[in-house]
């Protein structure tokens, strides 16, 4: 191989590894603290969970706030599906702060019937009223949210974005 054709091999790897670093930067994004998912310039936004979770008294599965083992971080707040609930630091006085796009990006666990725990002390179970009038579950008066990039049972990709959101763990 002449020295012409090592140059015009190394320019194509510097292109592709261009082009790879660049979709792995568009489709990841970074959460900031407040919870908006920023992305490269050219980016779309990028797709947010189909939105408002419920917690209703008529969906046995989703009626049910419970305390999950999980295998790595202990004992963690999941709805009945095991989905993994959140709490924003920044909310204040049991009143959510999460519009817009941070909703987008975490979606409020809502109420919609008789709140339900197990193994979850439910005196300690409430809600809050959204701006729009929704009502909003809370765990000793914080809103609860989920992560839109927890896409299965388990996973808690959200603990500690931007050192604001964290995990609800059972410290008993």
């Amino acid at each position: 191989m002449g020295k012409e054709q090592k140059k015009i091999m190394i320019a194509a790897l510097v292109i592709v590894a261009a082009v790879l670093v660049g979709s792995i930067y568009y489709t990841t994004g970074n959460a900031s603290e407040d919870g908006q998912v920023s992305q490269g310039a050219n980016a779309m936004p990028q797709p947010a969970t189909s939105g408002q979770q419920t917690l209703s008294a008529d969906a046995p599965e989703d009626g049910i706030v419970t305390f999950f083992e999980h295998p790595t971080q202990g004992k963690i707040l999941t709805d009945g599906r095991g989905m993994t609930l959140y709490i924003f630091t920044k909310d204040t006085a049991g009143e959510s702060v999460c519009y817009d796009q941070c909703a987008v990006n975490w979606p409020p666990l809502f109420a919609t019937g008789e709140l339900k725990g197990s193994g979850v002390d439910d005196a300690k179970l409430g809600t809050t009223t959204r701006k729009d009038g929704a009502k909003q579950v809370t765990y000793e008066g914080k809103p609860l949210y989920y992560y839109f990039q927890d896409k299965a049972p388990g996973d808690t990709t959200g603990e500690g974005v931007g050192g604001v959101w964290f995990m609800v763990k059972r410290t008993k």
